[in-house]
């Protein structure tokens, strides 16, 4: 958003729209990701490491997208390695 005091408001302005992503074992999963920032320089990335290995990195105006199936359960961190710590979230894939 433009024009927004993030101190003021004591928000952070890098932040993924879903911070908790939940599905079953065996679903396929289909992230759609897209670089919205106000800001043309500031590129955004998705990452989940092992066992998914998802990268999906992108300058302004960008938008990715990445399929797996959610074989393996468990809580996996999803990050922005451009906006740690803030920019997180997790996968949850449930039995």
């Amino acid at each position: 958003m433009s024009n927004v005091d993030e101190n003021k408001l004591k928000i952070a302005g890098d932040s993924f729209s879903i911070h908790t992503l939940v599905v079953n074992k065996g679903d396929k999963v289909a992230i759609h990701f897209y670089n919205v920032d106000d800001n043309k320089s500031v590129r955004h990335n998705f990452i989940i490491g092992d066992p998914y290995k998802v990268n999906i990195d992108l300058g302004f105006g960008q938008n990715g997208n990445e399929t797996f199936t959610g074989d393996k359960t468990g809580v996996f961190t999803y990050y922005c390695s451009y906006h740690l710590p803030v920019m997180t979230g997790q996968l949850v894939v449930v039995p």
